[in-house]
């Protein structure tokens, strides 16, 4: 899943934590959330056990994004 995120590159990867005994969780950050693909992507994000946190960037108010307690919106 990690290389089809990549393919859009519309997201940064960067570890959270990096526990030895654990792997490392990760941490993204969305640009084009609203949109056809971002919103496709931003669901993919959610649901990955491998994310601890989502941050979703927005020009315009948050347009029925899901209520999720790995979501971050901000406007820019």
């Amino acid at each position: 899943m990690r290389d089809a995120l990549n393919l859009f590159g519309a997201i940064a990867i960067a570890p959270v934590n990096t526990p030895s005994t654990h792997p490392a969780l990760l941490g993204a950050l969305l640009a084009g959330t609203t949109g056809l693909i971002g919103r496709a992507l931003l669901t993919l994000l959610l649901e990955s056990p491998n994310y601890a946190s989502v941050y979703a960037l927005l020009r315009r108010g948050a347009r029925n994004l899901p209520a999720h307690p790995k979501l971050t919106v901000e406007g820019v």
